[in-house]
């Protein structure tokens, strides 16, 4: 999974391992391992980390409901343009879409939560007949 992500995005951007370890915040020697199969990551924060880095849905990392956090989304975003003043634009582009998508999940999700959060907390609930009443 990790292995032919990490190969498949230096082959597509045409990157070194030494630029994508450096685009990933990790030490080349890291990154080996990673591709070689010698390390298998299993922190779901890291690779959460990792997929909004490579633009690449968390899904395919193995994560599942875990949203993008407001510092992944940072970091994601001064990667983004740290890509794009490197005349890495179109390698840039991909990421963003892929952090606009994660933004908007994560929104989606947070409103979810917030109305849930709303109707446990309000003393009236909807009956079927359309009247309000109380717990």
């Amino acid at each position: 999974m990790l292995t032919q992500i990490l190969k498949d995005h230096r082959e597509k951007y045409n990157v070194t391992q030494e630029q994508l370890a450096s685009d990933l915040n990790v030490d080349v020697r890291t990154l080996r391992r990673w591709e070689n199969q010698e390390t298998i990551l299993r922190d779901k924060d890291e690779l959460r980390r990792l997929a909004s880095r490579l633009g690449v849905e968390a899904e395919r990392f193995g994560v599942t409901n875990s949203s993008i956090t407001d510092q992944q989304a940072a970091e994601t975003l001064e990667h983004i343009w740290k890509l794009v003043t490197g005349g890495r634009a179109w390698e840039a582009r991909t990421i963003a879409e892929r952090l606009a998508s994660d933004l908007q999940t994560k929104t989606r999700d947070d409103n979810r939560e917030t109305f849930c959060s709303s109707a446990r907390a309000s003393p009236f609930i909807a009956n079927a007949s359309g009247r309000y009443g109380t717990y």
